[in-house]
Formats: C-alpha cells, sequence, structure tokens
C-alpha cells in the first residue's frame, strides 16, 4: 500500500485534538511532535502511542514494513495511550479513516443543530434522523474499504472483519430505523 506521510500526520493530529484525556499544553507538545517528527517517528507513534525519538536503520525498516503492509489497524494502535481515537475496527486506510472521523465530525453537529430544540419530539424525531444517517454513512465507508481486501495480507480475514462491521452497522440501523417507524409512525426519508 503507497500512503503519504502526510494523510498520517494529519490522522494523528485529528486523533490528538479530539482526545479528550490530553490537556491542552500535551496536545500541542504531541502536535508539535507530529509536525515536525521524522517518518518513523511519526510510525511509531500511530502504531504503539509512544513518541520515541531515535531509531536504528533496522527499526525504520521495520516500521515502513508494518505500516505498509497494515491496512488492518488494531484496537491498540490508535485507541490506546496518548493518541486516543475512534479506531478499533478493521480495515481503515489514512484515508478510509479520515472519511469516517468526517461522518463523525458531520454527526455530531447534526446533533447539536438537533439540540437547538427545547427538549421535545421534535428534538428526539431530529435525533433519531441523525442515528440512521450516522449508520447509512458508515456503511458506505465501510464498504469502500472492502474494496481493499485483496490487497491486504490476508484477503479472507480482511472479508471477514469487514462482513461483520457490516452487518453490526446494518443492525444497529435496522433498530434506529425501527424504532423510528414505532415512535413517529412513518419511514425515515433517506
Amino acid at each position: 500500500m503507497s500512503y503519504s506521510i502526510t494523510t498520517l500526520k494529519v490522522a494523528l493530529g485529528v486523533s490528538i485534538t479530539e482526545n479528550t484525556k490530553l490537556t491542552k499544553e500535551q496536545k500541542i507538545k504531541m502536535l508539535e511532535f507530529v509536525q515536525k517528527g521524522t517518518d518513523a517517528q511519526v510510525q511509531h507513534l500511530a502504531l504503539t502511542g509512544e513518541v520515541k525519538r531515535t531509531f536504528t536503520e533496522a527499526e525504520k525498516k521495520n516500521l515502513q514494513e508494518k505500516i505498509e503492509g497494515c491496512k488492518l489497524i488494531k484496537e491498540q494502535i490508535l485507541t490506546e495511550g496518548p493518541v486516543g481515537s475512534i479506531l478499533g475496527m478493521m480495515i481503515f486506510t489514512p484515508f478510509i479513516w479520515a472519511a469516517w472521523r468526517t461522518i463523525a465530525g458531520l454527526v455530531s453537529s447534526k446533533r447539536r443543530k438537533c439540540g437547538m430544540y427545547r427538549i421535545s419530539d421534535e428534538r428526539d424525531k431530529c435525533i433519531d434522523r441523525v442515528n440512521i444517517f450516522e449508520y447509512q454513512k458508515k456503511i458506505e465507508v465501510l464498504n469502500k474499504a472492502a474494496k481493499d481486501c485483496p490487497k491486504n495480507k490476508d484477503p479472507k480475514r480482511c472479508k471477514a472483519k469487514h462482513d461483520i462491521a457490516v452487518e453490526k452497522m446494518q443492525s444497529k440501523m435496522k433498530k434506529a430505523e425501527d424504532r423510528y417507524k414505532m415512535r413517529w409512525g412513518q419511514v425515515v426519508v433517506k
């Protein structure tokens, strides 16, 4: 997989700024590290969540191979440690990860707009529609990510993880649609 170190830096930057466990000062230091860091330092941070300053040539090559060969981003890569994020699911490339985060930002914005309504049926209806929208968009991103499975080191495992993730998301969407129909007596306009 060819990837851009810039894309990885952007993904880490978003992850750091959205981390609620870090103080403002810690976020600034981490962002400066990501901005000024070498490729190896950024890759190491993405894979382990730890800051490391120096690397041997063998370590650099190993990091490069892990990043290049690993479209499967495991839960601990960006969810643990100082870099907290929402990734933990499956076959995200930096581009797909950015799309996933964009959806999260858009959904958050829509939920805030729903919050402008007084606590009422209209507000609940708005939030229910946003939930359905979120699941639809996430299923779209997962399906785009599935196109990379044949290029993965273990295509069968990638496909299996993808199928499980899509099935879970479809189940959540079905429940949200059923809830909407039950509460509001109508089908959601897509």
